[in-house]
């Protein structure tokens, strides 16, 4: 009987032994980046006027803080005439999701009004990308 008192006390402390090491181990990881929203809106507002202003998405990648941009319009080279940031938004966490309309210039001319979804990211790095929308 005292064997088995001795054995299981043994086991007991392993276990404890074992559950700390699990719950400081879980601390120790680098969990979700945690949304910086005022950078994520700034970052927006500096991309899109960049962008009308005529500059490149590889000129926010030169500046500090980096802003890696993601647009098919604007990296296809159509000039960006107005944008409206509107005041709805989607914070997930890690990621702010802001809608903006944006009024591009048509290869005949003419203006163009777009209803766009962006995705901005603030850690590691700020990054800003279009999405589709329905």
């Amino acid at each position: 009987m005292a064997m088995f008192l001795v054995v299981s006390v043994r086991r007991c402390n392993l276990l404890v032994v074992v559950s700390l090491l699990m719950v400081a181990c879980v601390g120790c990881g680098s969990g979700p980046w945690k949304l910086d929203v005022d950078v994520a809106c700034e970052s927006l507002e500096t991309s899109l006027k960049a962008w009308k202003a005529g500059e490149t998405p590889v000129v926010l990648e030169q500046k500090s803080p980096k802003i890696i941009v993601g647009d098919v319009d604007w990296k296809a080279g159509k000039k960006l005439l107005e944008f409206k940031i509107r005041d709805s938004d989607s914070n997930e966490g890690t990621n702010l999701r802001k809608f903006v309309e944006l009024t591009l210039q048509s290869e005949s001319g003419q203006p163009i009004r777009v209803d766009a979804a962006y995705l901005i990211s603030t850690r590691p790095v700020i990054t800003v990308f279009r999405q589709e929308t329905e």
